[in-house]
């Protein structure tokens, strides 16, 4: 189940990066910092903060569908 909530955030970054978000402007959606976005996008990230989980949901759902 995790592992399946880290595999979806990372496909919601890279689609919110394809739309045209930079990494940054992503992070501060999710009031966390760039190198977590970038550790997200990389598959370093293991576990993530239910908080930090439902803004990038939010924010995806605001510009990617």
């Amino acid at each position: 189940m995790i592992e399946e909530t880290i595999i979806d955030l990372r496909e919601m970054v890279r689609n919110l990066r394809k739309v045209g978000f930079t990494e940054e402007a992503i992070a501060l959606a999710a009031n966390v910092s760039q190198p977590t976005i970038s550790r997200i996008l990389s598959g370093k990230v293991k576990t993530a903060k239910f908080e930090v989980a439902i803004k990038i949901k939010t924010f995806h759902m605001q510009y990617c569908q």
